[in-house]
């Protein structure tokens, strides 16, 4: 399955916000889900693969920090300060978040003042 990575190379699947690679934000990836591992994919390179326990209906149940692979798709932009890949969540459940009404009212009707 295609899914678009966000700003910060993060894409969603189901109930899950799983990480692939920050150099590739807004790009289309591949998603891979078999029944041992979640593996993501660019342009015939594997990105990251992450461990998981998937059900035969196809949702993921527990997922853990997984491999990165080698790949040419790093972020241009030099990071301020070292990050240790293994230092910070990679995967995070977010469960069913509703969608958000729109606040914004569709028009407004304006009264006209004559003289």
């Amino acid at each position: 399955m295609k899914r678009r990575l966000d700003r910060v190379g993060f894409l969603r699947v189901r109930r899950w916000r799983i990480y692939s690679e920050i150099g590739l934000a807004k790009e289309a990836v591949e998603v891979w889900l078999e029944p041992q591992h979640v593996t993501i994919t660019y342009a015939d390179h594997h990105l990251r693969s992450y461990p998981a326990t998937i059900d035969q209906d196809g949702w993921i149940r527990t997922m853990e920090d997984g491999t990165r692979y080698e790949h040419p798709f790093g972020s241009r932009q030099l990071m301020l300060w070292d990050v240790i890949e293994d230092d910070w969540g990679k995967t995070q459940y977010v469960g069913s978040t509703p969608r958000r009404k729109s606040t914004i009212p569709l028009a407004e009707q304006l009264r006209f003042a004559l003289g």
